[in-house]
């Protein structure tokens, strides 16, 4: 029986491609955690080959399916990345085969990672779920804070603007058929509701490991660490970590800042103008267990984002003791919310070095460990999944 006192769900969760963004992690992360609640899983994704890759890191009691969508070719794939609906609209139609090819067999909920799926899904599901993820949920205030927070090219920050107007379409269309959205903060929680939206909070489920080889060295220094999939992404802004560690150098500080990520050389090259007393470790892209135990080797992990529609590598730090400094933007004054890590006052790298100093400074491991995972762990998390996925019971 699952966890608490609900009913026992036949759950369909998906869809999972190949990527390694927030998105794709949602979908095997909720078919994770609602397994460990004791529901029939079948997490849905796109490939043969996706699969094979999943089904290593997932519990065998979790059924996979998949689409047997094939590689799309390259002029489609430029154009998906373009516009996102042209994606979405292959995805779509594969899912659409997928259902009429299962009409005969029923679950009693979906959970979609990708909202413009719902109606497309609602065919074998009695209840649809879906996951939101920016905010603000509007148009044109989706285009500037996009333009704003994408450094780089013109052209870049162009097509970037240009495609988050078809992501806001596809959540629009999926919200208004969906019977839940899942909202990972309170404040889009919020104003999804005052648009007359059903939307419930719940935070995107996150595993980690013990990572318990993960020790801070008690010579005096202050150790960091920064992770980005990319090191070079505009929007992660992970040259203000080392302007940051630049001015606690220049208190007389001795600081130790790890890079986790790819592309290193831009950061490399700048690192080597910082102050005596910075010391800047490149470890590359490591397999996700290898991380958590470098994140619980340091002091405070730095998310110096513009933005970011839900901070995941937040999450992992949190669980694993480790507080986390940040800007002042979304999503984080409610995520590190009671104490969990520390907001800057400023936009401002010495803004920046002083939360990180106040942080440090503060009683960390255990006793922050056991406060975010009863907020963001995976059984408080789950028992929330049930609630979203059972309509009958009632909701917090």
């Amino acid at each position: 029986m699952p966890n608490g006192d609900g009913p026992r769900l036949r759950a369909l969760v998906g869809v999972q491609d190949a990527g390694f963004n927030g998105i794709e992690t949602y979908a095997e992360q909720v078919a994770a955690v609602g397994a460990a609640a004791g529901h029939d899983i079948t997490l849905l994704v796109t490939s043969p080959d996706v699969a094979s890759t999943v089904a290593r890191r997932v519990d065998s009691s979790i059924h996979l399916e998949h689409l047997g969508l094939s590689a799309p070719s390259r002029a489609a794939a430029i154009a998906g990345r373009l516009w996102d609906g042209i994606a979405m609209r292959r995805l779509d139609q594969a899912v659409r085969r997928w259902v009429m090819q299962n009409r005969n067999h029923r679950f009693d909920v979906a959970h979609l990672n990708r909202p413009v799926l719902a109606r497309t899904i609602r065919p074998i599901a009695d209840r649809v779920v879906v996951g939101a993820w920016f905010y603000p949920h509007a148009p044109m205030t989706r285009v500037v804070e996009t333009w704003r927070h994408n450094r780089g090219p013109m052209l870049r920050r162009l097509v970037l603007a240009g495609k988050s107007v078809s992501y806001y379409h596809g959540d629009a269309t999926g919200f208004t058929a969906a019977d839940c959205i899942a909202s990972p903060t309170t404040m889009l929680t919020d104003q999804l509701r005052a648009q007359g939206l059903p939307a419930e909070w719940c935070p995107p489920p996150v595993q980690v490991a013990g990572a318990s080889a993960g020790v801070i060295p008690r010579d005096g220094k202050i150790r960091l660490v920064s992770i980005s999939g990319d090191l070079t992404h505009p929007r992660k802004n992970l040259r203000a970590t080392l302007d940051a560690a630049a001015h606690l150098a220049q208190a007389g500080k001795s600081v130790v800042v790890e890079m986790i990520g790819r592309n290193p050389d831009p950061l490399r090259r700048y690192a080597a103008g910082l102050p005596k007393g910075v010391e800047v470790i490149f470890s590359g892209p490591l397999e996700r267990t290898i991380v958590h135990q470098h994140v619980r080797g340091a002091d405070a992990l730095v998310l110096p984002s513009l933005y970011e529609e839900w901070g995941y590598v937040a999450v992992e730090a949190l669980l694993l003791g480790v507080p986390v400094v940040t800007y002042p933007v979304y999503p984080f004054s409610s995520m590190l919310s009671g104490g969990l890590g520390v907001v800057a006052a400023e936009m401002t790298p010495a803004s920046l070095a002083d939360a990180v100093v106040r942080v440090v400074s503060n009683a960390r491991g255990n006793d922050l460990a056991t406060a975010a995972a009863a907020r963001y762990g995976a059984e408080a998390i789950g028992e929330r999944l049930s609630s979203l996925w059972a309509p009958a019971r009632r909701r917090a």
